[in-house]
């Protein structure tokens, strides 16, 4: 959606699938089974309704070429995914001065 933005830092999060049903399984108390068709049918929601709003393709939205900085959060805190984000804004601002 921001592709056509050049100052705007453009993250894609990613994660290992069983660990994003095991992470929400955890959250939810619920079991593995069911949080994998909870993960899948919220998932697919969402990309319809980015579709019908933006027209774009989940083919389209996950491209990496699109993204500045690629995380995958599957072994990593909340705090390391930050740090990374913010270590790249550091560094995009000291090297457009």
């Amino acid at each position: 959606m921001a592709n056509n933005l050049k100052d705007v830092l453009k993250v894609l999060l990613v994660c290992k699938n069983n660990i994003r049903y095991k992470r929400f399984a955890k959250r939810e108390k619920i079991s593995f089974q069911q949080a994998k068709i909870k993960v899948e049918e919220r998932q697919n929601n969402w990309f319809k309704k980015i579709k019908k709003i933006h027209q774009i393709t989940e083919k389209k939205l996950n491209n990496s070429k699109k993204y500045d900085l690629i995380i995958d959060t599957s072994y990593i805190t909340p705090q390391a995914v930050l740090k990374k984000v913010l270590k790249l804004l550091k560094f995009k601002r000291a090297s457009s001065q």
